[in-house]
């Protein structure tokens, strides 16, 4: 299933960053995909920075981090959470 070894390493509510373990797109990985929140909202800039930009690393997480936000957004029950995954899940670009 789909999610299942996605544990959160940190996790805020409101605003500071996330960290968690997901796969990567090419089921490689696991992947660390770190991100900053602000206003419940995920910073798309700063999805996977802690791998070099370019790197295969890095694209691999990034398009991890879009599908993990897709699942997130279908299985949260928290409002809030599901706001915010939801909004990652449609306007977060892994190329962009």
């Amino acid at each position: 299933k789909a999610g299942q070894g996605a544990r959160p390493v940190r996790r805020a509510v409101s605003g500071g960053s996330e960290s968690h373990r997901i796969k990567g797109w090419d089921g490689g990985g696991p992947y660390i995909a770190s991100w900053s929140v602000s206003d419940n909202r995920v910073d798309y800039g700063s999805v996977c920075t802690s791998y070099r930009v370019g790197s295969i690393e890095y694209r691999e997480c990034r398009k991890g981090a879009k599908q993990w936000f897709k699942e997130q957004c279908r299985v949260k029950r928290d409002p809030a959470l599901r706001e915010r995954y939801c909004s990652a899940a449609s306007g977060f670009s892994p190329m962009g």
